[in-house]
């Protein structure tokens, strides 16, 4: 009688945990009660309708709404902050199932973004910045011709517009622009280029004064 007794009760026990489980599970969050709590199940998320009404079960990638000041279910079940302050939908910390967001302050950098080349900046949060991302391989190829007025290295020798020597003579480069370079040395006051981006071209300027060419 004592052993019926006693599995009587492990059973009872055994059938209210289970319950009691079922019950936390089928529970719901929300802005009120956004602490889970012993009745509430922190694995599952929950949205909060506008206005307070019925609120409905969902997965755990469900972003609480409405009534619910919490942004991210990490929120309300305890896991830890969740911010995305330029609300691109990707957020600043690694426990909150979208990435990293490597720049919380820019809504166009993110691991959805796609990279642009020449901004310097990491748009997609890969590590890699403009020419050093594989997916500018297109416009930084060293067999692409630089451009000199986009700011991109196109060709991917490092150097950028004017300070690449393929624009030596190209008009972006010869019209007062920075080739990057200096003049008055060698050939710098014959050829016909403003090398040292100060507007003055050959013998126009005065670092070539002392060059023979210019006497």
């Amino acid at each position: 009688m004592k052993r019926l007794l006693t599995l009587s009760t492990v059973a009872f026990v055994s059938l209210l945990f289970v319950v009691t489980v079922s019950q936390a599970k089928n529970s719901y969050l929300n802005g009120v009660n956004s602490n889970c709590g012993t009745s509430f199940s922190c694995g599952i998320c929950h949205i909060d309708p506008k206005g307070g009404g019925p609120l409905t079960a969902g997965g755990d990638d469900y972003v609480a709404s409405g009534s619910d000041t919490c942004t991210f279910c990490a929120d309300v079940c305890a896991g830890g902050e969740c911010n995305d302050l330029d609300l691109d939908t990707y957020f600043a910390e690694s426990n909150c199932g979208t990435g990293v967001d490597c720049n919380d302050a820019d809504p166009n950098v993110n691991e959805g973004a796609v990279e642009v080349c020449g901004d310097g900046i990491d748009n997609d949060c890969d590590g890699k910045i403009d020419c050093a991302d594989n997916e500018c391989d297109a416009q930084c190829s060293p067999t692409s011709p630089e451009v000199c007025n986009d700011q991109i290295d196109n060709d991917g020798d490092n150097k950028v517009d004017c300070a690449d020597r393929d624009c030596r003579k190209d008009l972006a480069c010869t019209s007062g622009g920075d080739t990057g370079g200096s003049e008055g040395k060698g050939k710098t006051c014959t050829d016909g280029l403003d090398n040292d981006g100060d507007g003055a071209i050959d013998c126009t300027d005065s670092d070539c004064s002392a060059s023979r060419a210019c006497r």
